[in-house]
């Protein structure tokens, strides 16, 4: 099976994240809502972390950043 890439928007990840009304996220679900394995999720909110949507709080669980969380329902 050969390799390929998928680029995830990830404003509009966060924006969706937002609208379940939860502060927090797992890596797991984030795996199971988007159909990729666990690594490859971590990774992903690792990098929005890294951008500055979440907060890494455990293991495997991310809290969503409060301040753009106001900016995007804000502007929605």
């Amino acid at each position: 099976m050969g390799r390929f890439t998928v680029s995830i928007n990830i404003e509009k990840l966060y924006e969706k994240l937002l609208k379940r009304g939860k502060m927090h996220v797992r890596v797991d679900e984030v795996a199971g809502y988007l159909c990729i394995s666990e690594k490859s999720a971590g990774r992903l909110l690792s990098r929005m972390a890294e951008k500055g949507f979440l907060e890494k709080w455990g293991n495997g669980i991310y809290l969503l950043k409060t301040n753009r969380r106001l900016l995007a329902l804000r502007d929605s």
